[in-house]
C-alpha cells in the first residue's frame, strides 16, 4: 500500500466516523436521523415511542 492510498483510506475512515458519532449523538439527543420533521412521516410512532 502507497502513501497516497494511505491518505485516502485515512480520510475515508474520518468521514465514517464523522457520520456514526452524528449519527449516535442525534439518537442520544431524540432527534431523527433523517433530518426531517417528524410530523408527516408515517413511522413517527416507530421512532420515537412513547
Amino acid at each position: 500500500m502507497n502513501l497516497s492510498s494511505l491518505i485516502v483510506l485515512l480520510i475515508l475512515i474520518l468521514i465514517v466516523g464523522a457520520v456514526v458519532f452524528s449519527l449516535i449523538r442525534k439518537k442520544k439527543n431524540g432527534e431523527s436521523s433523517c433530518s426531517c420533521g417528524c410530523s408527516g412521516c408515517g413511522m413517527k410512532d416507530c421512532c420515537h415511542k412513547k
